[in-house]
């Protein structure tokens, strides 16, 4: 299907005699957005990054009632959804459940899409008939992989996301698999009332090298310089070179976070972050879709994706967390004579056509 609305389901959601309210109250848009989706049916939500689309998730399901699968695209993401739940409202926290290995009889379950598509919890979730289904970072769900989650059943599907796009071309096919976009704002008009950080987007050239040891050795001292600047505010330091990151940590004297790092390290080395115990943190491509790290106010992106609009705007969303007197930077350190030239033009696009503007 790469065309249509996703076929709608008439059974009416019952009411339950044990429904359940969020105790966090809602900022005017998110209001506004749940109302739309509560008023449309099923769809789609945009958000900025940092703009809390969780909360709005968890408000649209206990308005529904009923039961919730939330499909996330990480374990880390899963345990942010999990405590939104606990901590946002009045369920009770043995009625929601996050990893679990099998379906019993929970109000609100929350696995990954992985593990909803390929682990053992796969056939489970295709024979329970839902009464909402959430899609955090609905733009994962058109992946051939991922796809088979869109033949849940249930009566409502909330497709959340702060980036409508796709490399591949294929975000057509989200409104065919979830719903069309019920309630969208763009990322200035939230800045300018104040519920996200201003930023400032600067775009670093690094002159021209003729090996690529010396292209490295020119990005590091840029970096070096770039965190002397920001010596007193904490720094995110993003890269999709495993490599060169963990060399720039190893040279500059930071930790750094990879899809290798086991759990256990990962959540105490962002919870010291988060802290303020460490004031730079390096983070590979695990860290560029929907990880919290309120404090971030600075964030320097050593290496993308080739030219991924949504990988970009994503990594910019984790500095916009509000805060008084925030104003958050992001840098992109681009090598002069290298296809990272071409490729920053296309990185910049989603972000230029929500009106932010680079610095060179």
């Amino acid at each position: 299907m790469t065309a249509g609305w996703p076929v709608a389901d008439g059974r009416a959601i019952h009411a339950r005699a044990d429904p359940y309210r969020v105790t966090a109250t809602l900022r005017p848009y998110q209001r506004e957005a749940v109302s739309a989706f509560l008023v449309g049916g099923s769809g789609l939500v945009l958000l900025p990054c940092g703009a809390g689309k969780t909360i709005v998730g968890v408000a649209a399901a206990a308005a529904i009632g009923g039961s919730t699968l939330v499909l996330s695209p990480s374990r880390t993401v899963s345990e942010q959804w999990l405590s939104a739940f606990v901590g946002l409202s009045n369920l009770s926290p043995e009625r929601v459940s996050a990893h679990a290995r099998s379906i019993g009889a929970e109000r609100v379950m929350i696995v990954t899409y992985h593990a909803a598509t390929t682990g053992r919890v796969r056939d489970g979730l295709r024979e329970r008939h839902w009464d909402l289904v959430i899609y955090d970072e609905v733009q994962s769900l058109p992946a051939d992989v991922f796809r088979l989650a869109a033949a849940f059943q249930s009566s409502r599907r909330l497709g959340l996301t702060a980036t409508l796009v796709r490399e591949d071309g294929r975000e057509d096919e989200i409104s065919a698999l979830v719903g069309p976009a019920l309630y969208d704002v763009s990322w200035l008009e939230l800045e300018r009332q104040g519920w996200i950080a201003p930023a400032r987007c600067v775009e670093v050239r690094i002159p021209e090298a003729p090996t690529a040891r010396e292209r490295l050795r020119y990005r590091l001292a840029v970096l070096k310089r770039l965190l002397a600047i920001h010596r007193d505010d904490p720094v995110i330091v993003a890269g999709t070179h495993v490599a060169g990151l963990r060399r720039a940590g190893e040279v500059l004297g930071f930790p750094v976070l990879t899809g290798q790092s086991d759990r256990g390290e990962r959540e105490a080395v962002l919870a010291r972050f988060r802290e303020g115990d460490i004031p730079v943190l390096g983070i590979s491509r695990i860290g560029t879709v929907g990880i919290d790290l309120p404090n971030a106010s600075v964030l320097i992106q050593i290496s993308g994706t080739f030219g991924s609009r949504q990988e970009e705007a994503q990594r910019l969303g984790r500095v916009l967390r509000p805060a008084p007197g925030k104003s958050a930077c992001f840098y992109t350190l681009v090598a002069c004579g290298t296809s990272e030239e071409g490729y920053a033009v296309r990185r910049q696009r989603f972000l230029v056509s929500q009106g932010y503007q680079y610095e060179l």
